[in-house]
């Protein structure tokens, strides 16, 4: 129905890759999925309770459109070493599938990261348009939200790190005495 502005499928495959498998087949990854969603909506509920507000709402707009625009560079970055992985490996070898799966894993996590990041610069822009002339910080909606959105994606982030790391170490083969994910026995 809506088409091009259909957003459901980003949303669907965020919370599909949260997911682990196991001898069951794959399951969701609870922990992964309430260590996102309950931070994020105690930031906001916190800042709600304590009446704080955001002091320097200007600089958290620009870190975010940054940090965006930084994601969708990365973005290209993995779509490059996912297209490596695809010419290096045979259909169906199954280090190749691992390898391609760690990136599709990761891909989508810096794209529903980015889009994250995209909302909250819309919602501090439109806190700061809507906000006093003479004020110095971001009260009430707008900075909640914004908490809640900076929050998730901040956590995101630190999950998508040792992703990205992965992905890295398998699609270029590094060194095992350089690999971190390498331990020996």
């Amino acid at each position: 129905m809506l088409g091009r502005f259909d957003l459901s499928p980003i949303f669907r495959a965020h919370w599909k890759v949260l997911s682990k498998d196991t001898s069951d087949g794959t399951v969701p990854d609870w922990p992964a999925r309430f260590g996102l969603l309950i931070p994020s909506i105690v930031a906001p509920g916190v800042m709600i309770v304590c009446g704080w507000s955001l002091a320097q709402p200007t600089a958290l707009l620009t870190a975010v459109a940054l940090l965006a625009g930084a994601l969708i560079a990365a973005f290209a970055e993995l779509s490059s070493l996912r297209i490596k992985l695809g010419e290096r490996y045979d259909p169906g070898e199954q280090d190749g599938e691992n390898d391609k799966a760690a990136i599709d894993e990761s891909v989508t996590h810096v794209l529903f990261a980015s889009f994250l990041l995209f909302v909250n610069a819309a919602v501090l822009t439109i806190g700061l348009v809507m906000a006093p002339e003479d004020a110095k910080s971001l009260a009430g909606p707008a900075a909640w939200i914004s908490a809640g959105l900076f929050t998730y994606t901040v956590i995101l982030a630190l999950m998508l790190i040792p992703r990205l790391l992965y992905a890295y170490t398998q699609a270029n083969r590094v060194r095992d005495d350089l690999n971190g994910f390498y331990i020996r026995r």
